[in-house]
């Protein structure tokens, strides 16, 4: 024979899963507000590391091949594309991810209510893509050009590199960024 009745069970059952599900919830929520904060910070770490390339590109390897002739001017056209506005594309869009990312730390700082400010700088970054989109389309213009820029760089062999790299590792670097905006969007 149980020492309880089975009423009681159920209300003790009924009262212990209420509070376990508050608690799941909570846990599900402040996971997905540090997996949100997590893909912001590494949207806005990795767009300075690419506009940083970029800089590499036109004020590293760009200048270096002009000041020195390294290419008559039509194959540096042709290597380099549209490379400077496209850096200047990255810059803004940027800057402006910069002013969502610098919103949540201060909401971090001041001890606002973390989810909600995460929401605000996740709504914040996604405008700046949306109002940044119309310039993006300088990245489809470089890279229908990439191809030149390979066939350029087969007749006219240059070796020089920045950072280890050479300067066919720093031109696919923007097809490659291409690619990984649609994974901090899914």
């Amino acid at each position: 024979m149980s020492v309880f009745s089975s009423s009681s069970i159920s209300r003790k059952a009924g009262g212990g899963c209420s509070s376990t599900v508050k608690v799941a919830s909570s846990l599900k929520t402040e996971k997905k507000t540090r997996q949100r904060i997590s893909t912001l910070d590494e949207l806005v770490e990795s767009e300075r590391k690419y506009v940083k390339d970029l800089t590499v590109i036109c004020d590293g390897f760009q200048k270096e091949i002009e000041t020195k002739k390294l290419l008559p001017a039509e194959a540096i056209g042709n290597v380099f594309g549209n490379c400077s506005q496209l850096r200047q594309v990255h810059m803004t869009l940027l800057k402006r991810l910069e002013r969502a990312e610098n919103a949540l730390k201060a909401a971090r700082v001041s001890g606002k209510k973390i989810e909600a400010s995460a929401l605000q700088a996740e709504k914040a970054m996604s405008t700046a893509f949306i109002e940044m989109a119309p310039f993006l389309k300088a990245s489809a213009s470089y890279c229908a050009g990439y191809r030149r820029a390979l066939a350029t760089l087969a007749k006219h062999p240059l070796k020089i590199h920045a950072h280890g790299l050479d300067l066919v590792s720093y031109l696919v670097k923007p097809l490659q960024r291409l690619t990984k905006y649609p994974l901090f969007f899914s």
